[in-house]
């Protein structure tokens, strides 16, 4: 059985020949853990976008027109004074 110490980045392993210990790098370490980091958060982000598209192909065209900038504005100042009260 291995057993692992995540202090000294140290894995024991019994062997036919005594205890076999494997070292790690710190730097190595950290640096593998951001880019999965990286990696978990770009698939995370690609799924909800994809969840998103299906939605809104759910939503009638009408339903999705933009806005001109002052309608937005006056919706922006509705919904602030909504929340207000």
């Amino acid at each position: 059985m291995a057993i692992p110490h995540y202090v000294y980045l140290t894995l024991k392993m019994p062997t036919e020949q005594g205890v076999l210990s494997l070292g790690g790098n710190v730097y190595t370490t950290n640096s593998c853990e951001k880019v999965s980091f990286t990696i978990v958060e770009a698939l995370d982000l690609s799924m909800h976008m994809q969840e998103s598209v299906t939605e809104s192909k759910k939503i009638p065209l009408k339903e999705l027109e933009i806005l001109s900038k002052e309608a937005a504005s006056d919706l922006t100042k509705i919904l602030h004074q909504s929340t207000r009260s």
